[in-house]
């Protein structure tokens, strides 16, 4: 496990608490959106309206994937074993947005890194390559405020983990990511609580807007799927 700040930020941190009504706002607003999804998916309507943020914003030329950056550097490095380095120990986080990716690929990782470091914002950046390590870091930071999960990890299936995160830890944002853009996996993504599906072929330019829409309270949708 990792903790990585973005931004000339302190490596250790401690967890903020959060108060119990804004807590309960939050869980509120992301089961209404998770409701109003589910509702236009299971009609089949197309909510070509979810994404008409992200489509207007979108840049013309086409950017590298999170994949294609990942890639080349996986082939070079695949007989090579990777660990993940202690836990820091915590100091004060005030202000900066928590995010946790979970990804049993590292180059993944540091390519998601490498999109998250254009928010342009202070950002603590976790790393999980398994369900284990994840869980651990969550009970650990519950102030996170996005998660960024593999549907495929090596321990577990992604949907259990989603549906775990929904259950005990409402109020975090969390983004699947795939390396298929499958409808039904899509679909099954949401109703179980998830407020954005992006598939590892997306390019690093969309990516990014989709992240930003996700935190700014909306919901993302690949317009592959739409159709």
């Amino acid at each position: 496990m990792r903790c990585q700040p973005v931004r000339g930020s302190d490596r250790q941190l401690t967890p903020l608490g959060t108060s119990g009504a804004g807590r309960e706002r939050r869980r509120c607003r992301i089961a209404q959106r998770c409701a109003l999804l589910g509702v236009h998916l299971a009609l089949g309507v197309p909510v070509h309206s979810l994404v008409a943020e992200l489509r207007s914003t979108q840049p013309p030329a086409r950017s590298p994937t999170v994949k294609e950056i990942a890639e080349p550097a996986l082939l070079q490095s695949e007989q090579r074993s990777i660990a993940m380095p202690p836990m820091a120990e915590h100091v004060s986080s005030e202000g900066r947005l928590k995010v946790l990716i979970i990804d049993d690929h590292a180059l993944i990782r540091e390519a998601l890194h490498a999109v998250l470091r254009q928010l342009k914002r202070e950002t603590l950046i976790f790393e999980a390559s398994n369900s284990h390590q994840a869980m651990q870091i969550v009970e650990q930071h519950p102030d996170l405020k996005l998660v960024l999960l593999d549907i495929n990890l090596p321990d577990r299936d992604g949907f259990s983990v989603l549906a775990e995160l929904r259950e005990r830890h409402a109020t975090i944002a969390i983004i699947m990511l795939s390396g298929l853009d499958d409808q039904d996996q899509v679909k099954r993504a949401f109703s179980l609580g998830a407020l954005g599906f992006i598939p590892k072929t997306t390019e690093r330019e969309v990516m990014l807007h989709a992240i930003r829409l996700v935190l700014s309270g909306g919901i993302y949708i690949p317009s592959e799927i739409l159709g």
